[in-house]
């Protein structure tokens, strides 16, 4: 709290006054259940049938939000369920909303669920986590961990909302059943320990701080429109002292923002133009983005990206962190080499991978916190049994244990899968093991990257990996941005230069200038 009031006020910060809700938090209600994938027979359900049966029987009659990830598995369980409704007989409640569905749907699916008269269920990505009005739901429910304390938070804090009725939170963990082949990252149950890490911090009151040096660029640039909008035109300085100089984007200097409106102002851009007098004015494109209604909202769910391979679409997937050609993807059950990102074109070209088992549940995006990602080692390393679990989940749990213990990570933090492979145990969250990541690809290493490991393959002329790291822990950083073409992450990001993401994506979403510190402390163990 203390950050958010700086945030707001960062001249006055203890004059900020926090309002707290008299009465207390409302009843918490929760479960986590598991599910094994690749178990079923002729005689029982697969795991997303079962979730989708299941689904059914405790929301049926209600109005509930269902968070199943991307959008292919929002399509895959809203039909699941659509499916259950016609065969009992019932009418349709279950609805999909996310963003590539055309606004008129996503319309009549919110009006329903403020609809006392109809009970609905949406079956959605992030879309109906924020901005939206919905009113109360009975119950949230989350297929596959989330990726944030916060937007965990923010879900339960849709339902529960009215005197008297407990929030309810139904969580579901799928992992695959394992054989000798199994990937050490099915074995570790990733998915499921980051579920109960969330969690136990949910509990605990705990949530994502703020990020105090980001830059925010993308959003400045939101505001330097509004602000141009609302006042018909503006000065440079005038602008500068609103949004920066008193305003909450201190860290933005007058040369970062002086470049920032030459980026904006550059004629292929045309968001903004100078007059005679130096009155900053809208330009053609500006206005229109201005007029058009989704200006408003800054935010966005992050992009999907289109994987192909041999001139070939294998579907898409929702990246968020920072990729870079000879970085490792798992995707459809596959390992595949990035080898081309084309980032305005929201196309990644990949092809297969060398020999090696891939996870089957992994490889998907987010920004985790180290916070959670300590929590998930501590879960490993623990003893303890959460009451919350049903009892597939507390085996999924004993095996992950098990095979923690069997790769001896307490004990030291870079374990050898072989004679040019390696698992490193970074024990740190989505930015700095992003960062570790783009630097030993800078040195010909193929990487990919999990919930505080990275997986480590050498090629024939790489050099030593321990000496790699050794170097980086004396204050080689390597070149990080070395062929990374994903940097347009945020709304206005695509109207930026190169320099500039490179600066934003350094201010929130990479720490070169951590690696001694990180590397130091990777070798230590």
């Amino acid at each position: 709290m203390e950050l958010a009031k700086a945030y707001l006020r960062p001249d006055s910060a203890k004059s900020v006054q926090l309002i707290q809700a008299e009465g207390g938090d409302a009843e918490l209600r929760l479960q986590l259940r598991g599910y094994l994938s690749g178990d079923e027979d002729e005689s029982s359900p697969s795991a997303t049938d079962a979730i989708a049966n299941h689904l059914f029987k405790q929301l049926r009659g209600s109005d509930n939000l269902v968070f199943a990830g991307a959008r292919q598995r929002v399509e895959i369980y809203a039909d699941r369920l659509r499916e259950l409704c016609e065969k009992e007989h019932l009418p349709q409640e279950f609805y999909p909303h996310h963003a590539s569905l055309s606004r008129e749907h996503r319309d009549f699916v919110e009006r329903r669920l403020k609809d006392p008269a109809k009970p609905t269920t949406a079956v959605c990505t992030s879309t109906l986590e924020l901005g939206i009005d919905i009113g109360d739901v009975t119950c949230v429910a989350q297929i596959g961990a989330p990726f944030s304390v916060a937007a965990l938070r923010q879900r339960l804090g849709r339902s529960g909302r009215r005197e008297g009725q407990p929030a309810i939170l139904r969580q579901y963990a799928v992992e695959t059943k394992l054989t000798t082949e199994s990937s050490f990252v099915d074995r570790l149950r990733l998915g499921l320990i980051r579920s109960i890490a969330m969690i136990d911090l949910l509990l605990e009151g705990w949530c994502e701080p703020p990020k105090p040096e980001a830059l925010h660029l993308s959003t400045l640039v939101h505001q330097i429109l509004s602000i141009i909008a609302e006042r018909g035109g503006g000065s440079a300085n005038v602008i500068y002292n609103v949004l920066c100089r008193e305003g909450p984007f201190r860290k933005v200097t007058t040369e970062v923002f002086a470049n920032v409106l030459r980026a904006i102002g550059h004629p292929e851009t045309d968001l903004i133009e100078q007059s005679g007098s130096g009155l900053l004015l809208l330009g053609k494109t500006g206005e229109r983005l201005v007029e058009h209604y989704s200006f408003y909202a800054v935010f966005q769910t992050p992009e999907e990206f289109r994987l192909v391979a041999d001139g070939r679409d294998l579907g898409t997937l929702p990246v968020d962190n920072v990729l870079a050609p000879g970085m490792l993807l798992i995707f459809s059950g596959r390992r595949w080499v990035v080898q081309e990102i084309h980032d305005l074109e929201k196309v990644i070209v990949v092809k297969p991978a060398k020999a090696g088992v891939p996870p089957v549940f992994g490889g998907d995006p987010g920004d985790i916190h180290d916070k959670v990602i300590e929590q998930m080692f501590a879960v490993l390393e623990g003893d303890f049994k959460p009451v919350y679990m049903d009892a597939v989940a507390h085996t999924m749990l004993e095996e992950a244990r098990a095979h923690y213990d069997q790769l001896e990570f307490q004990a030291n933090n870079i374990r050898s899968l072989g004679e040019h492979t390696w698992i490193i145990a970074t024990r740190f969250g989505t930015v700095k093991t992003s960062t570790l990541a783009l630097a030993l690809r800078s040195e010909g290493f193929l990487v990919e990257q999990h919930d505080g490991f990275l997986v480590v393959e050498a090629g024939d002329e790489t050099p030593d990996l321990r000496m790699v790291l050794a170097r980086l822990s004396a204050g080689y950083t390597g070149d990080v941005f070395a062929g990374a073409e994903n940097l347009i992450t945020e709304k206005f990001h695509v109207y930026l230069s190169r320099p500039l993401l490179e600066l934003d994506a350094v201010s929130s979403r990479l720490v070169p200038g951590l690696l001694p510190g990180m590397t130091s402390r990777i070798l230590q163990a």
